[in-house]
C-alpha cells in the first residue's frame, strides 16, 4: 500500500519544497534496507525538486515526476503513476489553491500544511484547513490532515510564534510538536542537490543537528498518520 502526503498551502514560502525534500530524504533513508523508494511530484509551476533531480545527487530510491499541466488535467495520472511505483508518494504543489491542487487533495493520504511562525501563515492555514473539510464533508469520509511547524527558530520562541501556537490550541487543530527548524544544512540540500544523508559535514553546517532534527520530523508526521489511519478505522468497525 502506497501513502500519499500533499504539501498545501495557498501561500508561498511557507517552506512546502523544504519540507517535502527533508521528509523524502528521510523516508528514503529509512526504507532503504527494506527496498522501500519515494516518489516526488513537483507540481509547482517553478520545478524546484526537478531541478534538484538534475543535479543527479539523489539517491536512487527517490524518483521525481514532474507534473507540468497548469491545468490540472494531469495530476491525477501523476499520483496514480506514483502509487504503483513507490511506498511513498509526497506531492509538492505550488501557493495558490488551483485546479491542481484541488484535484490532487481528494487522492491524499494525509495533508500537511506548513506554518512559518507568522499571523499571516496561519490565516492561509485556515484556508487549507477549510479546503480540506470541504472535501472530506463532499466524500464522505476524512482526509487526515496537520499543520507543522517550518522555518521555527531553534534558540527562542518569538511572541508572534506563541500567539499562533494560543490560536491554532483554541482552534482545536492538530499541530505537531516537532517543527522543522531553521538549519543552513536545509538550504545545501537544494545547493547540492541531494538530502541531508548525501552530505559531508564540510557541504553544511550543523549537519547532525539537522539530521537529528529531521528525523524527529518524520517520526512525528509517521506517528500522526498512523493514528489518524487507526482512527479511521476504528470508526468504521464501531458504525
Amino acid at each position: 500500500m502506497s501513502h500519499v502526503f500533499t504539501m498545501l498551502s495557498p501561500k508561498g514560502g511557507a517552506g512546502k519544497t523544504t519540507l517535502s525534500l527533508v521528509l523524502a530524504g528521510e523516508l528514503a533513508e529509512a526504507g532503504r534496507v527494506q527496498g522501500k523508494s519515494v516518489t516526488l511530484i513537483d507540481a509547482d509551476p517553478n520545478q524546484p525538486i526537478t531541478s534538484w533531480k538534475a543535479m543527479g545527487q539523489a539517491p536512487d530510491n527517490i524518483k521525481v515526476i514532474t507534473d507540468k499541466d497548469d491545468t490540472g488535467d494531469t495530476i491525477r495520472t501523476n499520483i496514480k503513476t506514483a502509487k504503483a511505483q513507490s511506498d511513498f508518494v509526497i506531492v509538492d504543489t505550488e501557493g495558490t489553491a488551483n485546479v491542481r491542487v484541488l484535484r490532487a487533495v481528494p487522492l491524499s493520504s494525509l495533508i500537511i500544511i506548513p506554518i512559518s511562525d507568522s499571523m499571516l501563515d496561519l490565516t492561509e492555514a485556515a484556508k487549507s484547513v477549510r479546503l480540506v473539510k470541504d472535501f472530506a464533508e463532499d466524500l464522505g469520509r476524512p482526509i487526515p490532515y496537520v499543520l507543522i511547524r517550518t522555518r521555527a527558530d531553534a534558540a527562542i520562541i518569538s511572541r508572534e510564534a506563541k500567539a499562533v501556537a494560543e490560536i491554532v490550541a483554541a482552534q482545536g487543530l492538530p499541530l505537531l510538536d516537532t517543527a522543522l527548524i531553521n538549519r543552513g544544512a536545509y538550504k545545501s540540500i537544494i545547493r547540492f542537490g541531494t538530502t541531508l544523508h548525501g552530505l559531508s559535514d564540510a557541504e553544511a553546517p550543523g549537519l547532525k543537528t539537522a539530521r537529528s532534527n529531521a528525523k524527529a520530523v518524520m517520526e512525528a508526521i509517521a506517528a500522526f498518520y498512523t493514528d489518524a489511519v487507526s482512527g479511521q478505522r476504528s470508526a468504521t468497525q464501531a458504525a
